[in-house]
């Protein structure tokens, strides 16, 4: 073997060499653990990949270090190591800035977007699972002493720590659980913009799949906005940007290629727009505000039972005219029919005639709801059983509210 002695053992061939070889084992490494569905090895042999790279000081491809420090954001996401993830995101961002790659900049955008995301949702399900038993609204739970205080998020597992000196990339803070609106409304806004700027190079002629997903993810960003919002109106106004985000996509999309996602989104928008008719109809009820007019909560149901039905008419296979619901669907075919019996039966109507004609067609929906569920209860989460329980209820009770309201009807006929 040729000697190295008297000259500096880093610079010689032999030496980068062996650094080269040594950083293709590590990547090596992390490709096998992936195949062999071993994330946590996969992502630490990605890391000392990333790490050797930079520090060897050998002839780097930026843009594939940036997309494999993305991967491994990704997977610290999903460990709830933001930051960890932090870091990497950070790293990838800086290694290529100032390149004009359009797909590279929004898939960096997607990479950010999706960590706000789960930001938002790993909140929500902490707030949820510390107020399960404090019997209060959100507004109040925010003001109780146990949460005001900072409280870190935790990984699910251990992670390696992770670092690139060279890139001189400021320490990542520590990530603690959303506290409060303000906080929420700030990260969101991040995501927001994040998923925009994808959205500008994913566009739908094109990247059709990419598109919808990105659409997907932000719509279920304004969802998690919803659940910590406290104020109807503005509750109302996210639900419509929610479906806006939608608009003439369906008209679009070749029911032959696409047909899984035109049922997702069909009934996406048709549960935002029930969602909207039920805000309406508590706070009209209430009498709390003049915002929501009669108009306003129809409105918003007539939509939400059309694309109801539309999602439901998707299962009708064209040479049998029969519905084949795959069991996949089977939850949200159900709560689709249940969706449209209600809103039938809270219908606002003009006059007894048209009361009536809603609510026998509350009642079935609500036959129909019952007798599928009914044949498909092995398939059902338990929280559906429990509504097709009341859907049963609402059966035997509706005949009696027809025969009240066709008294009413002969007693004051409009």
């Amino acid at each position: 073997m040729e000697s190295i002695e008297g000259e500096d053992k880093h610079d010689h061939p032999l030496h980068q060499k062996m650094l080269e070889i040594n950083t293709l084992t590590a990547f090596f490494l992390a490709q096998m653990y992936g195949h062999l569905h071993k994330p946590a090895l996969s992502a630490e042999y990605c890391a000392i990949t990333l790490k050797r790279q930079l520090k060897s000081g050998l002839e780097l491809n930026k843009n594939d270090w940036a997309v494999n420090a993305m991967n491994l954001a990704g997977y610290f996401v999903s460990e709830h190591a933001f930051p960890q993830a932090h870091i990497c995101l950070h790293s990838a961002e800086k290694i290529i800035q100032g390149n004009h790659d359009a797909q590279l900049n929004a898939n960096m955008s997607m990479a950010y977007a999706k960590f706000y995301y789960q930001y938002l949702e790993l909140s929500k399900e902490f707030i949820k699972q510390r107020r399960s038993s404090s019997n209060l609204d959100l507004d109040e739970f925010s003001q109780i002493d146990s949460f005001t205080e900072q409280i870190p998020i935790e990984p699910i597992r251990e992670v390696p720590k992770i670092y690139f000196p060279e890139l001189e990339v400021a320490s990542s803070p520590t990530y603690y659980y959303l506290r409060n609106y303000e906080e929420v409304v700030a990260v969101f806004k991040e995501a927001k913009s994040r998923f925009e700027k994808a959205l500008s190079y994913y566009v739908l002629d094109g990247f059709v799949s990419d598109h919808i997903d990105l659409l997907q993810r932000l719509s279920a960003c304004y969802r998690l906005l919803i659940f910590f919002e406290m104020n109807p109106e503005r509750k109302f106004a996210m639900h419509e940007r929610r479906v806006r985000l939608y608009s003439g996509l369906l008209d679009q999309l070749n029911r032959s290629v696409y047909i899984g996602v035109m049922k997702q989104i069909s009934f996406e928008m048709g549960e935002a727009y029930a969602d909207m008719f039920d805000i309406a109809e508590e706070e009209r009820s209430k009498k709390k505000t003049a915002a929501f007019t009669t108009k306003a909560m129809n409105d918003a149901g007539l939509r939400a039972i059309s694309l109801l039905n539309t999602f439901c008419q998707y299962f009708v296979t064209p040479e049998t005219n029969l519905e084949e619901v795959e069991d996949e669907n089977k939850p949200a075919y159900v709560k689709a029919k249940l969706h449209i019996a209600r809103i039938y039966y809270k219908l606002n109507y003009k006059n007894y005639t048209e009361a009536i004609k809603n609510v026998k067609t509350s009642l079935d929906h609500y036959e129909l709801a019952y007798k599928y569920a009914s044949k498909h209860k092995d398939k059902l989460p338990q929280f559906l059983t429990d509504e097709v329980q009341i859907a049963k209820q609402m059966i035997d009770l509706i005949p009696l509210k027809l025969n009240e309201l066709t008294l009413l009807m002969k007693i004051n006929p409009q």
